[in-house]
């Protein structure tokens, strides 16, 4: 009897011990039912996080935030991890996981555009020209300086669903977005009754990538989510998961017959592991 007992207290306090090394990871909930990029980072770092030993549980914050307000709540221990563009500020405020999580894809924009500006952008040639027309993106985006610091015209608004208005005023000429981004936002708009269009001509590519961000203190979480992550480019899951989610998106955008324009992102960190070719998507064939 004391052996079962004594078994009995064992088992308990492996279970509660199992229960208590359980870590909630809290992550910015999408920004709407449109929101479907935010899958596949969740994705993603569901994944690297079985790769681990250790024992996760994903939660939604209780509330909509948006880019800016997730990572303040990132530098407060209120959200655990957070997926965003990198630049020089944001790695010296968090802690940067330096995998690309799309491959440098987020670096690849197309614009969004009225359909009778299609004529107008064909003729554009290079960034000087490109440079006639203004630009519209959210304001605490880091493509916004970016752009600047290539000479081209930007307004910004705080709200993304306020981007396209401004598009649709006429206050902007065009919107750029990221290739795997621009496909079903246009969709989207249109059924808003926005008239939108994908641009047909050009792309705008300046490298840049998308990483996991923790708190600068959350480097045991870091190394996990580093760790899970290496695996799956070692054993090919990263690649596969990167081809089911983009493919049809790389597919349209058709690069063969875009003329790109090539901007220097001067916010980008020297850290940036460029030489490593296997983090990044090259399109076969990009028109100059």
């Amino acid at each position: 009897m004391q052996r079962i007992c004594a078994f009995g207290l064992v088992l308990v306090a492996y279970l509660s011990l199992a229960t208590a090394v359980a870590q909630t990871i809290v992550y910015p909930p999408p920004l709407g039912e449109w929101d479907k990029q935010h899958n596949y980072p969740i994705k993603l770092l569901e994944k690297a996080l079985s790769k681990t030993p250790s024992t996760y549980k994903l939660e939604l914050y209780e509330k909509i935030i948006d880019q800016e307000q997730a990572l303040n709540l990132l530098y407060r221990k209120q959200v655990d991890v957070v997926w965003t563009m990198t630049n020089k500020q944001r790695e010296a405020l968090y802690l940067p996981i330096r995998i690309p999580l799309t491959k440098g894809l987020s670096g690849w924009r197309l614009f969004l555009i009225k359909p009778k500006h299609q004529s107008l952008f064909a003729n554009v040639k290079n960034r000087d020209q490109l440079s006639l027309y203004t630009a519209v993106q959210g304001q605490d985006w880091p493509d916004c300086e970016i752009l600047q610091r290539n000479q081209l015209k930007l307004v910004t608004k705080a709200n993304y669903i306020d981007l396209i208005d401004v598009l649709s005023a006429g206050k902007a000429q065009y919107f750029p977005r990221g290739v795997f981004e621009i496909w079903s936002e246009s969709e989207q708009f249109k059924a808003q009754g926005h008239q939108v269009a994908v641009e047909r001509h050009l792309a705008l590519y300046y490298p840049t990538a998308l990483y996991f961000f923790v708190n600068r203190t959350n480097k045991t979480l870091a190394a996990k989510i580093e760790q899970g992550l290496h695996k799956m480019l070692a054993n090919g899951e990263f690649e596969q998961m990167f081809k089911q989610t983009f493919a049809e998106a790389i597919k349209k955008t058709n690069f063969a017959q875009r003329r790109v324009l090539h901007l220097n992102n001067p916010t980008l960190p020297k850290q940036t592991p460029i030489a490593n070719k296997q983090l990044w998507y090259i399109p076969k064939s990009a028109g100059d």
